[in-house]
């Protein structure tokens, strides 16, 4: 379990945790300090009364929400809503290449201090 999978395990009944366990796509018409006890007294506090929350996924899983607070918004149709799922994707896919590139980076900075501190010589066969 991920740090943030722990941090939700425990609030499955917020809005966002719901949107969590299930994956899916969700429409709030009305936001309530019921729903959302934390994060609902604020967005009463500032007039926001729906919330549309889309997952972001990396592979099969979970990774981020993405949440729209609205003073009042209707629920998306089918070419909205594609849309969005469709950003959401490509938001996925930005943040797994800036891992790799990480990784990446990571790797070649420790080869490099590995191939520095090594007193031998190295030879590299590319088949």
């Amino acid at each position: 379990m991920t740090a943030r999978q722990h941090v939700f395990a425990g609030r499955i009944q917020t809005m966002l945790g719901e949107v969590w366990q299930h994956g899916q796509s969700t429409c709030f018409p009305q936001i309530s300090e019921e729903l959302d006890p934390q994060r609902g007294k604020q967005a009463v506090k500032e007039g926001l009364c729906t919330s549309h929350v889309i997952p972001i996924r990396s592979g099969d899983r979970v990774s981020y929400l993405l949440e729209f607070l609205s003073h009042g918004m209707a629920a998306p149709d089918g070419d909205m809503q594609a849309m969005l799922e469709s950003l959401c994707a490509q938001v996925a896919q930005f943040i797994d290449r800036c891992r790799d590139e990480l990784r990446v980076r990571q790797f070649m900075t420790e080869f490099d201090c590995l191939f520095k501190l090594s007193p031998d010589g190295f030879v590299v066969f590319n088949t």
